[in-house]
């Protein structure tokens, strides 16, 4: 009789790995925020290239969104109306 790592013993998962999970819960895709936002994606990339969406961050070649910076931006924009 052997012992099976998958059913003696619950697995651990490194800190690390956790706050990577949730940081990545946190970060949308242009699409994703076009669609929060009420913008078609292309206009909304548009702004990104543009400068004038400042929750995007460009990785590379790649856009993507933080979800806190969106909140916030949404909430300044609400403020302003």
């Amino acid at each position: 009789m052997t012992d099976s790592p998958n059913h003696s013993q619950p697995r651990l998962v490194a800190p690390a790995l956790t706050e990577g999970r949730t940081m990545a819960r946190d970060l949308i895709s242009i699409p994703e925020a076009a669609r929060r936002v009420g913008l078609h994606p292309d206009t909304l990339y548009r702004l990104c290239r543009m400068g004038r969406f400042p929750p995007a961050i460009q990785i590379g070649s790649r856009w993507i969104v933080s979800v806190p910076r969106l909140e916030r931006y949404l909430q300044a924009e609400d403020t302003r109306v």
